[in-house]
Formats: C-alpha cells, structure tokens, sequence
C-alpha cells in the first residue's frame, strides 16, 4: 500500500480519534526500517492534526528517528538491557547506537515513554533496573518507564514456524519481584517527575 492508501485507512476513524483524543500508531516490526514511507505517512497525518505515535527499538537510522521525533506526539522506546555484552548476547545487536539515538532525540519529542520488557534470567535484575532507572534520570522529556512483564503468547508463533523457542521453560516474572522493581525505580524517577508502573495488559 501507499502511504495515501494507509492514511485514507486511518480517515475512516478521524471522527473517533477526535473525540477520544486517540490517533495512529506506528508499530511493526520496526517503523526506522521504513523511514520515507513513514514520513510521508506522518505528514499527511500532521495536516489533519491527528496524533500520531510510534513503537520502536531505537535501533536504526538517528536522522530518520530525529525527523520521527520532530513530527509525532509519542514515541514507545525500547531499553531492554543496559549492560552492552548483555544487550549483544540476548538480542544480537549493541545498545550503543541505541543509547545514542535516545540521547539524541529527547530533547525534542514532545513525550517519550521508556519500554522494557522484563525477561527472568535475561534482564530482570536489580543491577540492570538501578542502572536503567539511573540513566532515565538524566533524560528529558520522558514521562513513563513502563516494565512489561515477559508472557508467552508467542511460543506458538515459533511452532508454526518450525523454529527453536529459545526461552522454552521461562516463566513470567514474579509479581513481588516486579513490585520491588517499581519501587525501586521510583526512588530515583518520582523527583524528576517520572513515573514508574507495570504495564498490566502485558500481563
């Protein structure tokens, strides 16, 4: 499709985002892997002042995340881990450039709302929560770091695949640990008006 097809799609409930104060968001996959496309996209949003949002793991192109940013009301950003060898091991890539591109942006979205996705034995540890919720801290513009428990809803999706689910056996987090986890965060986030909270839908 077209980014005039998508939008001609998103029209249809202008009326309902109005009223709601809801609007469009871009998810995926990974919308930096579709940049031009986006943009465009966002565009012709813009000139109907619908807002707009999107999901992303922060990895991918700064200058098209930057025009993201500049453009759009909400941004959902990824920190999964900030331990860097730990961020190789469990997602195959480095969180540097991903550090970088939030560094960057948050001086210009309007909002950012940190995600992190919380993996037993993977990342759910007091160590990476202090030092998430340190580096939070020094950011602007976020209003919410929201930690969403790991489910395993996708297990299926790698059976119909034929593939190796890799987290085979892990359970969801515990809810005293996830509690402890909260509270936590807010120690260091509260003073800089930032809120912590669990993200329940992903319960």
């Amino acid at each position: 499709m077209t980014a005039e097809e998508v939008f001609q799609e998103i029209q249809k409930d202008g009326l309902f985002y109005k009223n709601s104060g809801g609007g469009f968001t871009l998810s995926g996959g990974e919308p930096l892997l579709y940049g031009e496309f986006c943009v465009e996209l966002i565009n012709l949003c813009n000139k109907h002042d619908l807002h707009g949002a999107i999901e992303t793991s922060g990895y991918g192109n700064p200058d098209v995340l930057l025009e993201f940013a500049r453009k759009l009301d909400l941004i959902f950003f990824d920190l999964k881990h900030m331990d860097d060898e730990m961020h190789k091991k469990y997602t195959g890539v480095s969180n540097v450039s991903i550090l970088n591109n939030l560094n960057l942006i948050q001086g210009c979205a309007k909002e950012i709302i940190i995600r992190t996705p919380l993996v037993p034995g993977c990342n759910d540890s007091v160590e990476n929560i202090n030092q998430t919720a340190d580096f939070i801290s020094t950011l602007r513009n976020i209003t919410t770091w929201e930690l969403l428990p790991y489910h395993r809803l996708g297990e299926h999706k790698f059976e119909q695949l034929g593939q190796r689910y890799t987290l085979d056996g892990t359970a969801p987090p515990d809810k005293k640990n996830l509690t402890e986890f909260v509270g936590l965060a807010e120690k260091k986030l509260k003073k800089h008006g930032i809120a912590c909270k669990i993200n329940t839908s992903s319960i």
